[in-house]
C-alpha cells in the first residue's frame, strides 16, 4: 500500500479496512509508540 514509513491515519485505516497486514502491523506500532508525534496520530487513527 505505502512506500512512506509515515502513513497518514486515514491511509492506515483505509490499508486495515482493505484487509492489509502489514498496514495492521504498522497501526499497532503507531498505537504502542511513546513518541509524542505518534501519540497524536494513533488518537487520530482510533477515533
Amino acid at each position: 500500500m505505502m512506500a512512506s514509513r509515515t502513513a497518514k491515519p486515514i491511509d492506515l485505516a483505509r490499508g486495515i479496512r482493505a484487509g492489509e497486514r502489514a498496514t495492521l502491523a504498522r497501526a499497532i506500532t503507531l498505537i504502542e509508540s511513546m513518541r509524542a508525534d505518534h501519540r497524536m496520530a494513533a488518537h487520530r487513527l482510533v477515533q
